[in-house]
């Protein structure tokens, strides 16, 4: 069963990185040769400054893997609970300063970028861009961290190159019917804050978990710390 799902793992996230390459060539290209270079290099820089978040999140994800892997193993649906629902605070939190984080990029971003963009322009690239991140952190990350840990990641792969293709078919027949970027990079977002819906529908749809049952003084740190 195990040497199944890492076959099944192993060929979708090759497809997904196969799938996120070819992607990756044809939006860039559009987006440059309909709004120009300077769009496509504010948006990648955007891009770059907003994944610093990840930081926050260094290496907690595997620690919450690490710690799913035996109550789910021998199903034990109460300590899943409690560590899913702690893990859930915990990236929520992130969330929050992730709010913060963006508040203070309004402010500061814009004035270091190309002076032929302007405040609002600048901001509102920012402030879209940024949405689906918020809601991988606020809604999906541990729906996220729980497949995985149950050896499914092909799961999130089919998840992910199934939105990446439905995002680019949108953003070319965005760009051919000439709106404008805002429009193209909203709709987009949309898009991707489908994942930790679908994530969590899966988890919701495979797995008889209570999740209303969770401790609520559980403290997962201590659990971080024995290991």
């Amino acid at each position: 069963m195990r040497s199944k799902k890492a076959i099944k793992n192993v060929i979708f996230s090759l497809l997904q990185q196969i799938i996120t390459v070819i992607c990756g060539f044809i939006v860039p290209k559009l987006i440059i040769s309909n709004y120009g270079s300077n769009v496509n290099g504010l948006i990648n820089s955007i891009t770059q400054f907003l994944a610093y978040i990840t930081l926050l999140n260094s290496g907690v994800g595997m620690v919450i893997k690490a710690l799913l892997y035996k109550p789910l193993a021998e199903k034990n649906k109460q300590e899943i609970a409690n560590i899913f629902k702690s893990s859930e605070k915990f990236f929520r939190r992130i969330a929050i300063v992730f709010i913060f984080y963006i508040l203070i990029l309004c402010v500061i971003y814009p004035l270091f970028v190309n002076d032929s963009f302007g405040y609002f322009y600048t901001i509102s690239l920012l402030l879209i861009i940024s949405i689906s991140t918020f809601a991988e952190y606020f809604f999906g990350m541990t729906y996220l961290l729980f497949i995985q840990a149950d050896q499914k990641s092909y799961v999130i792969s089919i998840i992910q190159f199934t939105t990446t293709i439905a995002n680019s078919i949108l953003i070319v027949i965005l760009i051919k019917l000439g709106f404008n970027i805002q429009i193209v990079k909203l709709l987009s977002a949309m898009i991707f804050v489908l994942r930790p819906f679908l994530q969590a529908l899966y988890f919701r749809k495979h797995y008889d978990i209570d999740l209303s049952v969770a401790k609520k003084d559980y403290k997962i740190k201590q659990k971080w710390d024995a290991l």
